[in-house]
């Protein structure tokens, strides 16, 4: 996963230290893989209609923009996780 360009395009909307959001929507029965990126932090958890999917919110303060790249490619290895 090539993070470059994204890395760079948040260097220049942000100051670091900040508050990133994070946004994804997770299968039920993976959404405690989702939780462990965030140990310390708040999350928002909302189920879909059925139940079947959650979407997961955090606002999180990120020292830089590697700290945040590095959880969306943790993010990456859950299975059926979409990032928005």
């Amino acid at each position: 996963m090539d993070t470059t360009n994204f890395k760079e395009l948040l260097d220049k909307e942000y100051t670091w230290p900040a508050v990133y959001s994070f946004k994804f929507i997770v299968p039920k029965k993976n959404v405690e893989e989702v939780l462990k990126l965030f140990p310390s932090d708040e999350t928002d958890q909302t189920p879909s209609k059925n139940g079947n999917y959650i979407s997961v919110k955090a606002k999180v303060e990120m020292p830089d923009a590697k700290a945040v790249t590095d959880i969306y490619e943790a993010a990456n290895n859950i299975e059926g996780l979409i990032a928005l």
